[in-house]
Parts: structure tokens; sequence; C-alpha cells
């Protein structure tokens, strides 16, 4: 478990990091009121919360230029479905409790 939680932490804390210098472009595009060019992620947030029976629970904020060109069906997540711990292979277990699209 300690090893899917470091592997999260990774995966979330690369994918903020590389996306700062992108993402500081497109604040100052979309403050001026106009965004165009490429379709890109302008913003991405992650929040991580771990709990004392190591339960993971992330809330995400991603913000899309996207004009339906290239991004036709939104932003897929690929989950592994098992895991192995002490050479046992264990289903991994997921509760989405929401998943919101809010159109600007």
């Amino acid at each position: 478990m300690k090893k899917l939680i470091a592997f999260l932490f990774l995966i979330f804390f690369s994918l903020g990091f590389a996306q700062d210098a992108v993402g500081a472009v497109a604040v100052g595009e979309e403050q001026s009121g106009f965004v165009s060019g490429p379709e890109k992620i302008l913003s991405f947030h992650a929040d991580i919360d771990v709990d004392k029976n190591s339960g993971v629970s992330i809330t995400e904020k991603i913000k899309v230029h996207s004009e339906g060109n290239e991004i036709k069906r939104g932003i897929f997540r690929s989950l592994p479905l098992v895991r192995n711990l002490n050479d046992r292979t264990q289903k991994v277990k997921y509760n989405i409790v929401s998943v919101k699209e809010r159109w600007c």
C-alpha cells in the first residue's frame, strides 16, 4: 500500500510541476478574455488526502481549452485494477464520488 501511495504522490506532483510553465501563459490569456490557439490544459490542481487507514481521496480541478477538434470526448484516466502486495495479487477498489463537467 505504501508503494501505491508513493506512486500516486509522484504522479500528481510531477503533473503539477509539468503544468506550471504552460499554466502561467494560459492564465494570462484567459484573463484577457480571449483564448485561442491549440487545444490544451489551461490549469490542473489536485488535492490529495490520505487517512489513517491508508485510504486516499483525490480531488482534481482541470481547466481545458477545447474547440472539439482534438479533444472530443473529455479527459480519460487509466487506473490500475490490480496490485502486487507481498507477492500476492489484489484487486484495487475505487469509489468514484462524482464527475462534473462545467461549460463556461
